[in-house]
């Protein structure tokens, strides 16, 4: 092999004459396939705009007389060791109510301000802010380092943000076990645009749309059967009574008749509502596990910069409780428009 015993621009491990070996078309550096497709590009390509080419190290003259020595220093080149001589902090106040806390907890003792956790595997970035998971030591704890099912929990506490506790429990026992349930009351109320605020706008698509069939079904049915007629006749003249102070007794009688009459419509229509919350209730919780990994491993491959992954993550992560009202509010007006264009 041509490239044999040189070290990769990417990883710094020699190359072998088992290596799938590819080399770049613009500089030449030989690299392995693998390290290519971590960025799907040439390891060397910041430096490509400069004129670089590649150039084959030469290789070190190994001391015959002390071979040990040059392998033990050669190892520590190529790993790139580098000692973290930082001692951790024991203790630290709480910048809400002032008090002094111990290092192993990230929510205030006293007052139980929400700190922030840190990185899963480095020292916490500047600018990025850490979550709490669970007291060091508690029965729910869950340290950041552990891997949920393809991502650590720290980085998956980054993504979820709100309602951390209860989520990251639930991821815990999702990794354990591929057959485990849990209900979300949320989803189950809220149907899509639960999935809206998570970030998950096809399924959110899906169930907003199956509510607003259900509800143009409810007014066609109430327009094509005789008793929703006579219900839509009998509730117009009990507002121009209610607003002419002429309501009497038999108005309210006919009402009264009129909604016993639609009684099995609007039963039916609430009873698939429930179905459709009881379905989005319980694939609620697994869907955004799924998801949540999905975003926390993609984002870990692209970014090889941890203030840039963490960031990244709270940038998807992050969901917003007005944009998911403005779209509800905005939805329920066009289906009341198209509800009275329609019939």
């Amino acid at each position: 092999m041509l490239y044999k015993n040189t070290p990769c621009p990417g990883c710094d491990h020699n190359m072998t004459s088992d290596d799938d070996v590819v080399t770049c078309p613009d500089c030449g550096a030989p690299q392995h396939r693998q390290c290519w497709m971590r960025e799907n590009r040439c390891v060397l390509a910041d430096k490509h705009g400069e004129g670089f080419a590649w150039q084959k190290p030469e290789e070190e003259e190994v001391p015959v007389s002390d071979p040990l020595k040059s392998h033990i220093e050669r190892w520590e080149k190529q790993q790139d060791i580098e000692l973290d001589t930082v001692p951790e902090p024991t203790s630290f106040f709480c910048p809400n109510c002032g008090r002094k806390n111990t290092a192993e907890y990230h929510i205030c003792e006293h007052c139980e301000y929400l700190f922030y956790a840190p990185s899963p595997t480095k020292p916490p970035v500047p600018g990025v802010p850490r979550v709490w998971i669970a007291p060091s030591g508690g029965p729910d704890y869950i340290p950041p380092s552990e891997d949920l099912g393809g991502a650590y929990a720290g980085d998956l506490a980054l993504f979820v943000q709100r309602n951390l506790r209860g989520y990251i429990l639930k991821f815990k026992r999702f990794s354990q076990n591929s057959r485990t349930f849990a209900f979300n009351f949320a989803a189950f109320v809220f149907h899509g645009y639960w999935f809206l605020f998570r970030k998950m706008p096809a399924i959110g698509a899906i169930f907003i749309s199956i509510n607003v069939a259900l509800n143009l079904l409810q007014a066609w049915m109430l327009n094509f059967f005789a008793v929703g007629r006579e219900y839509l006749a009998a509730s117009e003249n009990f507002t121009q009574a209610l607003m002419g102070a002429t309501l009497d007794e038999e108005i309210l009688r006919s009402v009264i008749s009129a909604q016993q009459g639609i009684l099995p419509i609007v039963l039916s229509v609430f009873g698939a509502k429930i179905i459709a919350g009881l379905v989005a209730g319980f694939i609620g919780d697994r869907l955004y596990y799924r998801r949540a990994i999905e975003v926390v491993s993609t984002l870990r491959v692209i970014h090889r910069d941890d203030a840039k992954f963490q960031m990244a993550v709270l940038n998807e992560g992050r969901s917003s409780v007005i944009k998911s009202v403005l779209i509800y509010l905005l939805l329920s007006y066009l289906t009341a428009q198209a509800t009275n264009l329609l019939f």
